[in-house]
């Protein structure tokens, strides 16, 4: 089996998925930044005809493990079948009842500039509303934007990275205590899990109270799972309550504090 990493995140769930690999005795190719723009001739030399019975699975960036996918004929590469399937306007359908964003609308990006105030009158809370991009690709990053900084933002990265035409959800802002990830599987279990983030500060431990492996086991039997193997955020609000976030693909997901043990395990049984 041969491994290609993308050196893309600051946790060191990297160098720890990189060592668990080596130890199996598996092939390891490290990418870099700049590989996001063009693969290199080291990755393409290194990757490019790999036999088919050896399977090719690759971390990185959305827009990198796509480029691998495209310019290789190798298997899996990575469990991405489609994007669109990580859209919050395909999977939130069905799960009103489990989301973090219960209160929640579309609009196009081009939009946005002219609806300002009606949106922030429906949406603001002390001047406050959260974006995010639909795309499961994430042009551009969510969070909270204050109305007199919204053009400033608009007509930098959220105008910059995406079409016109191209979604963005818009929610009212809410208290997040803690989140979590989980690892998920086909068959609706969780693989691992790490929590990330705990009264607003970076807190990375490879545990999670056990709500939200409740709500996280609650969700997985409402959907139809994307892919073999991918990921759900569950976040807790200031009632103590647990919701679902967001919904990832696996190979370009952070691992956090996860097990990458049980995540090469997987990896080794599914290929």
């Amino acid at each position: 089996m041969k491994f290609v990493i993308q050196k893309f995140l600051k946790d060191d769930a990297q160098s720890r998925m990189a060592k668990e690999i080596e130890k199996r005795g598996h092939e390891l190719i490290w990418a870099t930044g700049a590989d996001n723009v063009e693969l290199s001739r080291n990755i393409i030399d290194k990757c490019f005809g790999n036999p088919s019975d050896i399977p090719l699975v690759v971390f990185g960036s959305i827009q990198f493990v796509k480029r691998c996918q495209v310019k290789f004929n190798s298997f899996p590469i990575a469990w991405i079948n489609d994007t669109d399937d990580y859209k919050c306007s395909s999977y939130y359908s069905g799960l009103e009842e489990h989301l973090f964003n219960d209160k929640h609308a579309y609009f196009t990006v081009s939009s946005l500039p002219y609806l300002k105030f009606d949106i922030y009158k429906w949406f603001g809370k002390d001047t406050m509303i959260f974006m995010r991009p639909d795309s499961g690709e994430k042009p551009f990053t969510a969070g909270l934007f204050d109305m007199q900084d919204f053009d400033k933002d608009y007509n930098g990265w959220i105008k910059e990275g995406c079409l016109p035409t191209d979604l963005v959800l818009v929610s009212t802002p809410k208290n997040i205590v803690s989140e979590h990830r989980f690892v998920c599987g086909f068959k609706q279990d969780i693989i691992t899990y790490s929590t990330y983030q705990f009264q607003g500060n970076t807190t990375i431990v490879p545990s999670a109270p056990s709500e939200a492996v409740k709500k996280c086991k609650e969700v997985l039997t409402c959907i139809e799972p994307p892919d073999k193997i991918f990921i759900l955020d569950i976040a807790q609000d200031g009632d103590g309550n647990f919701w679902l976030m967001e919904m990832n693909s696996f190979n370009s997901a952070g691992l956090y504090a996860c097990d990458v043990g049980k995540v090469l395990d997987w990896i080794e049984k599914n290929a």
